[in-house]
């Protein structure tokens, strides 16, 4: 079970170590599909596109905390080292993440949708890792069969598909329904109910929007 590292004064949880480890590698994955895909900028730049945008994810989601807390701010600043801002800050976050990539790449001339790709190959990478991470500190199967489906999902589309909307929309919808069927697998759906119910309305949309634009559905 992964747990605590001690350094000087500080406990750093490791869990949290390999997401930032998985970041970098969730750039050099940008890098590498962009150069795969003849995307329009450098895979330097869509490396810089994507670790960029998960650091100004997690300085919104650390600082958010304070939104809620206020007063811990100014007791204990270094609290900051320790929580996040929950579900709101999350949501936050990501859309602070994802205004910040949309103009990054509009700097660069990147499409909207390679960056929106790549924006959510990126996300799905660190959430396997995530639920992988769940699996080591649960030992409970169910999380490793869902981390390896996240990453044979993530596979089949960055390596077999070309770069469309349409791969966009088919892309989110599969990782939406991935995600629900595991809530109710884990028996979670109670504690992410609105969410679920988010998740499948947005499925839906998407499964709207591939009939309309695209002539075939997966």
């Amino acid at each position: 079970m992964l747990g605590m590292w001690q350094l000087g004064p500080f406990n750093i949880y490791i869990p949290h170590l390999i997401i930032i480890f998985s970041i970098l590698i969730s750039g050099f994955l940008a890098s590498g599909l962009a150069k795969r895909h003849q995307l329009s900028i450098t895979p330097k730049q869509a490396f810089d596109l994507i670790t960029e945008a998960w650091i100004v994810f997690f300085i919104v989601w650390k600082l958010s905390y304070f939104f809620y807390h206020p007063a811990d701010l100014a007791e204990n600043p270094i609290v900051i080292l320790y929580f996040f801002g929950g579900e709101w800050g999350m949501l936050l976050a990501g859309v602070s993440a994802g205004i910040y990539s949309y103009f990054h790449a509009k700097k660069y001339g990147l499409p909207l949708t390679d960056n929106l790709i790549l924006v959510l190959t990126s996300g799905v990478f660190i959430k396997s890792i995530d639920v992988l991470i769940d699996y080591n500190q649960l030992k409970e199967y169910i999380f490793l069969i869902e981390g390896f489906i996240y990453i044979s999902v993530l596979v089949y589309f960055a390596v077999f598909n070309r770069y469309t909307l349409i791969m966009f929309f088919r892309l989110l919808r599969w990782i939406l329904i991935v995600w629900v069927i595991f809530r109710v697998a884990t028996e979670e759906l109670q504690l992410y109910f609105e969410w679920t119910i988010f998740a499948i309305i947005v499925s839906l949309i998407l499964l709207f929007s591939e009939w309309k634009f695209g002539k075939e559905k997966v």
